[in-house]
């Protein structure tokens, strides 16, 4: 077992989103299908001043339905005219699945986050552990600060909640809005908030190095001693993009592999040039982080005390 200490060392979790996935959030062939069924009037009514836009549905929801295209990402990339209208029905579809009831009872990798920043220790502070997530949604965040409420002690819950704040949480390709100002699973409930969010969202061809969250990333990444993929496809294009500033000769790798496919896994390790520490083909991101010591099943339950 890997001897991966989180508690003293900076590490950084890469969530792609299979990460998401167990918390009802489609993975690239499965947000294709939806976007082909999502209701057309509802974009038509998002698209406000740009309804340029919807003269454009029947071709693109033709050409992404009959195109030979493993995810939405590479056919945006390839259809640069659909590049905006696209990005409504991403916002839409994801936006849709934003949805509380998905995230709780707590479990999978979600629950192991939140045991790991031991949030009801009296420390005032986490372990040095950030996060860059590839998704859009902001479940984790949402997941994260209701989780106090139901299960953390009645005394410990405001504690928790000004720990909690100090997760560093950058999402590298833009995010469907702050939380605070768009409550989680209400983008979709006002048009000026689905607006807001395509010009936020980001994909693979756009120029990621020169949005801020993008930096930030690269930075979070760059200063870690530990880079944990978890749920991560290991896209070629943005894996350099993201690891460019890093000196990996200086850092440990850790990813999963869920179902990766064999010439995949040699081109993740080739590209690492096997620095990388693979799982295997059937750990998901929970048994990952169990097998490297580091689940929820490996933190022992403490006592809380009152808080003095």
């Amino acid at each position: 077992m890997p001897d991966l200490d989180v508690y003293s060392e900076p590490t950084v979790f890469v969530l792609g989103a299979a990460a998401s996935k167990p918390y009802g959030f489609p993975l690239g062939p499965q947000l294709k299908e939806e976007i082909l069924r999502f209701a057309d009037d509802h974009v038509k009514n998002f698209l406000g001043d740009q309804q340029q836009h919807a003269e454009l549905i029947p071709g693109f929801k033709s050409a992404l339905g009959q195109g030979d295209y493993g995810s939405v990402d590479y056919f945006l990339e390839r259809k640069k005219r659909y590049r905006e209208l696209g990005a409504f029905y991403i916002v839409s579809v994801i936006g849709v699945r934003e949805q509380p009831n998905s995230l709780f009872p707590q479990r999978d990798l979600y629950a192991d986050i939140f045991y790991m920043l031991d949030v009801e220790s009296e420390s005032q502070d986490i372990p040095p552990i950030s996060i860059v997530s590839l998704n859009y949604d902001r479940s984790l965040e949402f997941f994260l600060r209701q989780n106090i409420e139901y299960n953390c002690s009645d005394d410990r819950e405001e504690h928790a909640r000004q720990k909690i704040k100090k997760l560093p949480i950058v999402h590298a390709h833009g995010s469907l809005g702050d939380i605070a100002a768009v409550p989680f699973g209400h983008v979709v409930t006002d048009a000026t908030s689905v607006r807001e969010a395509t010009r936020r969202i980001k994909i693979v061809s756009d120029k990621l190095e020169d949005s801020d969250e993008f930096k930030q990333a690269q930075q979070l990444i760059a200063k870690a001693k530990n880079i944990v993929f978890l749920g991560f496809g290991y896209h070629p294009t943005t894996l350099q993009a993201l690891l460019s500033p890093a000196k990996l000769e200086t850092k440990r790798v850790f990813g999963t592999a869920f179902q990766l496919a064999d010439n995949r896994k040699s081109a993740v390790l080739q590209f690492f040039k096997n620095r990388i520490q693979l799982g295997g083909n059937g750990q998901g991101c929970a048994d990952f982080l169990e097998h490297l010591g580091i689940g929820r099943r490996n933190i022992p339950r403490k006592k809380v005390e009152p808080l003095h």
